[in-house]
């Protein structure tokens, strides 16, 4: 007869038991429950600042350092390729200067033919790269013109307000930049400070008495946000010089 089987000592007796679990483990403990503490919860308000301080310098230091060597790789790889391209300019040169001596003087022509070609193919690209800065030098300046008489709560906010305003602007066939929609830049920033969702950018208005009118309470359509009115009426409205001020 077969002999009976020993028990494991470690084993539970539950056959669906994991037999990888530690059996001294707190059953009811949930990890996802209980996130670890803080291991600064336990020190002075004054101590937590001075470690933080501390972690915030070690951070910049290192970035500072990273920054120093890739400023030092850029310049190697600049100088690099200034080296180069004065390597092929000679060899171009002498090539042509053989040209000329060998009699080829067609093949000389085109290679001063090709030279000039990709001379104005490189001053065709710094043109555009220009004009694209350009571009968008003017398209900060009246940004920020237009954003200059509105009362911001901080200069963050403004930085907030600039940032959101220019993603959605775009040149029109003029050339001027308006917005995507194709409002005009100033109404869309009036449309812009008078949203609701914007409100928080802004010093609120103050109230200056009976007859005025409480702002949010009223349902008249220049007070909603101009983005719940259609297009064809915003339109219509900056046409009509009825959108509000601010």
């Amino acid at each position: 007869m077969p002999a009976p089987s020993q028990a494991d000592p470690g084993s539970t007796g539950d056959p669906n038991a994991d037999p990888n679990a530690n059996p001294g483990a707190n059953p009811g403990a949930n990890p996802a429950a209980d996130p670890p503490k803080d291991p600064l919860a336990a020190l002075k308000e004054e101590d937590r600042n001075l470690i933080s301080q501390m972690i915030d310098n070690k951070i910049k230091d290192s970035i500072k350092d990273i920054k120093t060597k890739l400023d030092g790789a850029y310049s190697s790889r600049d100088e690099a390729l200034k080296k180069l391209e004065d390597i092929d300019k000679k060899k171009r040169e002498e090539e042509l200067k053989n040209l000329e001596a060998a009699g080829k003087h067609k093949e000389a022509y085109d290679l001063k033919i090709t030279e000039a070609n990709n001379k104005y193919s490189q001053l065709e690209l710094e043109n555009h790269s220009l004009k694209e800065q350009l571009l968008e030098a003017t398209r900060n300046i009246d940004i920020k013109e237009k954003l200059r008489p509105l009362k911001f709560r901080s200069d963050k906010a403004m930085d907030m307000a600039y940032k959101e305003i220019s993603a959605q602007l775009i040149k029109n066939e003029k050339g001027e930049w308006v917005h995507r929609s194709g409002i005009a830049l100033n109404d869309f920033v009036l449309a812009f400070s008078k949203d609701e969702a914007n409100s928080f950018l802004f010093v609120p208005e103050i109230s200056t008495g009976a007859g005025t009118g409480n702002p949010g309470t009223n349902t008249n359509a220049t007070n909603k946000s101009l983005f719940a009115i259609p297009q064809a009426e915003v339109l219509k409205m900056a046409a009509e010089g009825r959108l509000p001020q601010r």
